[in-house]
């Protein structure tokens, strides 16, 4: 029988920062609604805020299962697992389907009633294909379930899917069928009338997304106790396992910058290297989605020899001794990543005090998060901190 992997798990984000004083440090972090943010399918429920860390102490990434400051260093304290979370599927496969992995989910359209629209970033849990258009989301509170469907048809609602990396147009819009593991798509919809149009701050919904074959993925999303107007991380390792999972390394983040054209921030970089501590010794950064949310929206973005998402980001080799980039495969290997953010934003930029989260998304559903702060005063050119 298949299996599937049911998770709850709400973690503080630890964040990475730079050139920013300890108060306007504060702000940021009080204001984002980005400070719950669910671990991966490895991590054990956590505290659901966490205060930031002045910025005189080491920065750090929370990153999956460990913390990683940046010098490299893993806190064995932020290791949990939560194997009594899991449960089994019921229902057969289709021919030749695979389950869902909803490996991040995305709340935006904030308004004083709460979350109004889900967007859910979704791969297939393994070789084999999963046809989107057959696919039911059920949505579960104390006041009842709602269900959501491509057509609509019969249900409270209907999602649309946007593809995100698509190596064969098998998501084109009369068809909608993942069918490789690196493929990516996103399931957006409003949350139905029927389940109150929005979801409050400091709630939590019980998610179950089934295939035409009857796999489920089950796990929960919780909504930030403080929303101010800017998307927020609502979940992310919600597995649906139909076969052994694959390990995968992840990327850590040791450094940070913005290059500033005319008072603006019009792109970031981030210095990558390759996690300490995973079981496999290299990370292919092709095959990462990097996840933007911030007050203009959520964007995916992928590597630029890659594919179809809201915009691309670059990687540039900075130590590279086999000349492997953009593979992060050994200890020392730095790669720099950078992404345009007046083109993903159709603006100048970043302009000064505000703050962003960045979700760097592995095939497996580990994600790495950083909040961005952008200080308050902004040169007229230059290369700073954030």
């Amino acid at each position: 029988m298949d299996r599937r992997r049911y998770l709850l798990a709400v973690l503080g984000v630890s964040t990475i920062m730079a050139g920013c004083s300890d108060e306007s440090t504060t702000d940021a972090s009080d204001g984002t609604g980005e400070t719950t943010v669910a671990g991966t399918a490895t991590t054990a429920p956590g505290s659901a805020k966490e205060p930031t860390s002045p910025t005189t102490n080491p920065p750090s990434t929370t990153s999956g299962e460990r913390t990683t400051t940046r010098d490299g260093n893993e806190s064995a304290d932020a290791v949990s697992t939560a194997d009594d979370a899991m449960s089994t599927p019921d229902g057969p496969a289709g021919d030749g389907e695979t389950g869902l992995d909803v490996i991040h989910v995305a709340g935006e359209e904030l308004t004083d009633d709460g979350v109004t629209r889900v967007r859910m970033l979704v791969s297939p849990a393994t070789d084999g294909n999963v046809n989107l258009g057959g696919v039911t989301t059920e949505l579960r509170d104390d006041e009842g379930t709602t269900t959501v469907t491509h057509s609509g048809a019969g249900s409270d609602g209907s999602f649309e899917v946007r593809s995100v990396r698509d190596e064969n147009d098998s998501l084109a819009a009369d068809t909608s069928v993942l069918d490789g593991l690196a493929e990516h798509a996103e399931l957006q919809f409003d949350v139905p009338a029927a389940a109150g149009g929005a979801f409050e701050g400091g709630s939590s919904v019980e998610l179950t997304l089934r295939t035409a074959g009857g796999i489920e993925s089950s796990g929960r999303l919780v909504v930030p106790d403080t929303l101010v107007g800017s998307a927020v991380a609502l979940g992310t390792g919600i597995d649906a396992e139909t076969g052994d999972g694959v390990a995968t390394a992840r990327p850590a983040v040791e450094d940070v910058s913005g290059k500033v054209t005319g008072g603006t921030v019009e792109s970031v970089v981030l210095r990558l290297l390759l996690s300490p501590g995973t079981e496999v010794d290299e990370f292919d950064l092709r095959e990462m989605v990097l996840r933007y949310l911030g007050p203009v929206g959520v964007f995916d973005l992928v590597h630029d020899s890659a594919g179809t998402g809201d915009a691309t980001f670059t990687t540039t080799a900075k130590t590279d001794a086999d000349d492997s980039a953009p593979v992060l495969n050994d200890g020392d290997d730095r790669i720099d990543l950078e992404f345009d953010v007046s083109a993903l934003r159709g603006d100048d930029g970043f302009t000064g005090g505000e703050t962003v989260s960045v979700h760097l998304v592995t095939p497996s559903g580990e994600t790495t998060t950083v909040l961005l702060f952008v200080p308050e005063s902004l040169p007229e050119s230059g290369e700073i901190p954030l």
